[in-house]
């Protein structure tokens, strides 16, 4: 079944993005989000690398989860010294529901701790997505963007995460949520998300915050 795109029905969606763009500790929240993943494009590169690690945890998990996960990986030392069982160890004991495919992942993307700051820097924010898709395993076109924008790399991508898409089908913007987002699938449901950022006069990582406000009742990352 092919999906259907309606930005017809983005109107109530809108409305409601400009209610919470009236409140202003939400706007607050949404705006030091923004500021912080600013900074972390200036920090070194471990802290570039957590947030890499936190993008492989959080596909199809809890998000909050997997930050506090992708923490202790770093405060433990395990993420530096440890062996692929010892990262898969704490990620069962925290309860991950993918530990052991997770933990190969986080494993095989070690290679490039100590170089991959300046090697997304040395690319247009497309090429680093599509950069990160080839080379990342765990990384989709989701997890690219989602780590693409908390180190502050680029605003204008569309992370469509459950939340989000289950956001845009309660308003019928899109015709039903797709159970595999494919290439082509993605990039068109990210083309209505940014005309929608526009209406709002607001870039997609804004928008993603306060959608993801709506469905959750929290601004994270």
């Amino acid at each position: 079944m092919s999906i259907t795109i309606n930005l017809n029905n983005a109107k109530a969606l809108i409305n409601n993005v400009i209610q919470l763009m009236s409140n202003n500790e939400i706007r607050h929240k949404v705006k030091e989000r923004l500021k912080e993943f600013l900074l972390i494009k200036n920090s070194n590169e471990n802290r570039w690398f957590l947030e890499l690690c936190f993008c492989i945890l959080a596909a199809n998990f809890n998000a909050q989860r997997a930050w506090y996960l992708a923490n202790r990986l770093f405060e433990t030392g395990i993420i530096f010294n440890g062996t692929i069982e010892q990262i898969a160890q704490l990620l069962r004991n925290g309860g991950h529901r993918f530990w052991r495919m997770r933990s190969s992942y986080i494993a095989e993307a070690k290679k490039y701790l100590g170089k991959l700051k300046s090697t997304i820097l040395s690319m247009r924010p497309e090429i680093a997505r599509k950069w990160l898709v080839k080379n990342i395993k765990g990384i989709g076109l989701k997890e690219a963007s989602h780590f693409l924008r908390n180190v502050g790399v680029s605003f204008e991508f569309a992370i469509l995460d459950r939340h989000i898409l289950r956001t845009l089908a309660n308003y019928k913007i899109i015709s039903f949520i797709p159970k595999r987002l494919s290439e082509r699938i993605y990039l068109e449901i990210e083309k209505a998300f940014k005309k929608i950022s526009r209406m709002l006069s607001i870039t997609p990582a804004e928008l993603d915050l306060y959608l993801w406000y709506m469905q959750t009742g929290i601004v994270f990352r």
